[in-house]
C-alpha cells in the first residue's frame, strides 16, 4: 500500500452558503484567513451576482481554485445545484451553476478557460471534510458531519487506503438526515424537530437565547444522539461532527444531555448496536461559522487524486 504524506495545493478559496449566512474565507497550509460573512442574498440575480464576483477576486488574488459547499442537491459533476429548501427565492428550482455564473459576467469564461478550477459540493460533504482533517486528524475511516443549523443535513466521507491525507466524498447514498420521520407523523422530520427554526417554535425563543438550563438543550443532546447513532449503524460512521449554528453554537449546553443519551444507549444497547457506536466530537461554539471553511482543501484533495 502506498501513502504519501499530504497532497500539495496551490492556495485557494472556499465559499459557505447556508440559510442565513453565506461565507468566504482564504484556504492555505490547512488553515484559513481572511474569513467573512454577509447573509445570504435570497433572489437568484443577487447570489449568483456576489459567487460570480467572489471567483473573479479569487482569480485575481492569485488563486488557483475555488470550493463552494451548497445548503442542497448538487449533481456529482458540479454542474447543477439546487433546490436549496431553506434558501428563500431558491428553493423552487436546480440551477445549471455553468450557465448561472458566465451569463453575469462575460470575463468567467475567460477565467475557466485559464484552468481555474471551481468544485461544488453539498454544504454536507464540506462540512465532512473539515470534520475529518480537523476533527478526526485523519485517523477515521469514515467520518460524519452532522449539521444543524436553519436545517438538518449531513455528508460522510472515506479515508482513502492509498492516502494520508485524502478522503472520498460518499455520493452513493443521499444522506438527507434531516428528512427523516423521527415519529410516525409523516411531516415530523428530524429538521422540524432540531432545526433552529424548529426549536424556537418548539421552546419560544432562539437557541441563542436559551440558557444552559434550558430543557430545549436536553431536547437537542437527545436528538443528536439518535441521529448520531442512525448515521453509524446505516453508514458504518465512526466519527460523528455536530456543527453548524446549533450543532456547534450550541454545544456546550447540549453535551451533557448528549452525554446522558450515550450512556444510557450503551447500557441498553445490544452487540450490533454496541460495534457500531460512533464518537462524537462536536465543533467548538467560536467555530460554529467558520468550520465548514477548513473543508475545502480537503475536496481539492478528492478532486485532484480521483485518478490516482
Amino acid at each position: 500500500m502506498t501513502s504519501v504524506e499530504s497532497v500539495e495545493l496551490e492556495s485557494g478559496v472556499c465559499l459557505g452558503f447556508g440559510a442565513t449566512n453565506a461565507r468566504r474565507a482564504v484556504c492555505e497550509d490547512g488553515d484559513i484567513q481572511e474569513f467573512a460573512s454577509i447573509e445570504t442574498p435570497i433572489h437568484p440575480e443577487l447570489f449568483f451576482d456576489w459567487m460570480s464576483r467572489q471567483l473573479l477576486d479569487a482569480a485575481n488574488e492569485g488563486h488557483e481554485w475555488l470550493v463552494a459547499g451548497f445548503p442542497g442537491p448538487v449533481t456529482p459533476d458540479g454542474t447543477h445545484i439546487g433546490p436549496m429548501a431553506n434558501v428563500p427565492g431558491l428553493s423552487a428550482r436546480r440551477y445549471n451553476l455553468w450557465s448561472e455564473l458566465t451569463k453575469r459576467d462575460t470575463a468567467m469564461e475567460r477565467l475557466f478557460e485559464e484552468d481555474f478550477k471551481l468544485i461544488a459540493v453539498n454544504d454536507g460533504t464540506l462540512s465532512a471534510q473539515a470534520a475529518a482533517t480537523t476533527i478526526g486528524k485523519n485517523e477515521y475511516d469514515r467520518t460524519a458531519a452532522l449539521i444543524l443549523g436553519t436545517g438538518v443535513g449531513a455528508g460522510v466521507v472515506v479515508k482513502d487506503p492509498k492516502f494520508e491525507d485524502v478522503h472520498r466524498a460518499d455520493n452513493a447514498n443521499p444522506l438527507e438526515i434531516g428528512h427523516v420521520l423521527s415519529t410516525d407523523n409523516p411531516i415530523a422530520t428530524y429538521e422540524k424537530y432540531y432545526g433552529g427554526p424548529a426549536i424556537q417554535r418548539l421552546f419560544q425563543r432562539s437557541p441563542k437565547d436559551m440558557t444552559a438550563e434550558h430543557p430545549g438543550w436536553h431536547h437537542v443532546g437527545h436528538g443528536i444522539g439518535r441521529m448520531a447513532t442512525l448515521l453509524s449503524l446505516m453508514n458504518g460512521v465512526e466519527l460523528v461532527v455536530p456543527c453548524g449554528g446549533v450543532g456547534a453554537g450550541g454545544s456546550e449546553k447540549y453535551m451533557p444531555h448528549l452525554e446522558e443519551f450515550m450512556e444510557q444507549y450503551l447500557k441498553n444497547a445490544n452487540t450490533a448496536q454496541k460495534m457500531l457506536t460512533p464518537e462524537i466530537i462536536p465543533v467548538a461554539p467560536e467555530n460554529d461559522q467558520s468550520f465548514e471553511m477548513f473543508g475545502a482543501e480537503g475536496v481539492m484533495r478528492d478532486y485532484l487524486t480521483r485518478a490516482a
